[in-house]
């Protein structure tokens, strides 16, 4: 069978944006996948979604969906779609819980990976920064109480007030300036008690990116809560 692989606009200016030494492990992700993507190196990550196929190495995933009507492999849907679009061409679960990016290439995302193997009362999930100077990911193990405390903290920012995310928590944290250094909103990322690194990643949301972040809250919760156990 043949295939090829497609990036959408969006997916390839993120690729761009990868310095040489990230870009060449998802450029081997990408043909190993694209050669077999039912081989063993894929898997299905989510519970009720036998579509949507996932792959890593390096610290690069991808998630991919096969087409056999022309037979194309279309990979990195998760950096050319958004949540809603995908959930409504494919029925996948809700991954996004935080999405923040301009049009000058700097993001912080949050994503949900799936079920924790070992704890049934969590969720794997990743932070993943990128920008055009640094890029990085973090694995963050998540709770229901980490879901409410993200709730509590969007309040406070739909308030004007600056928040934090996890501060008291074990593994990263997050803090969000609304008005930083540079006269915009700031997103810092800190890994203290690991790398004891810390980023702050200056970036432009849209206007009602704090609406669309209850939205997406309300929507992981809907749906990732009622499989967790405790």
């Amino acid at each position: 069978m043949k295939r090829r692989t497609e990036f959408t606009e969006r997916a390839a200016r993120l690729r761009d944006y990868l310095p040489p030494d990230d870009r060449r492990p998802l450029k081997r992700l990408v043909d190993r996948v694209t050669e077999d993507p039912y081989g063993p190196s894929t898997h299905l990550p989510f519970t009720n979604d036998e579509l949507t196929r996932s792959s890593g190495v390096e610290g690069a995933m991808v998630n991919l969906i096969v087409t056999t009507g022309e037979h194309t492999l279309r990979s990195g849907e998760d950096l050319s779609l958004s949540t809603d679009e995908r959930a409504s061409m494919s029925g996948s679960s809700p991954t996004h819980l935080i999405s923040l990016a301009d049009d000058e290439g700097n993001s912080v995302t949050v994503s949900i990976l799936g079920r924790n193997a070992t704890w049934a009362a969590g969720l794997d999930a990743e932070i993943v920064v990128s920008t055009p100077f640094v890029s990085g990911r973090l694995d963050l193990p998540l709770s229901v109480m980490d879901l409410n405390d993200w709730s509590a903290t969007l309040g406070r920012l739909d308030a004007g007030e600056d928040a934090a995310w996890r501060e008291m928590s074990r593994g990263p944290s997050l803090f969000i300036q609304l008005t930083g250094e540079r006269e915009c909103p700031e997103v810092i990322v800190e890994d203290e008690g690991w790398s004891m690194v810390t980023v702050r990643v200056p970036l432009v949301p849209p206007d009602d990116w704090i609406a669309d972040h209850h939205l997406r809250l309300r929507r992981v919760m809907d749906h990732w809560v009622p499989m967790l156990a405790g």
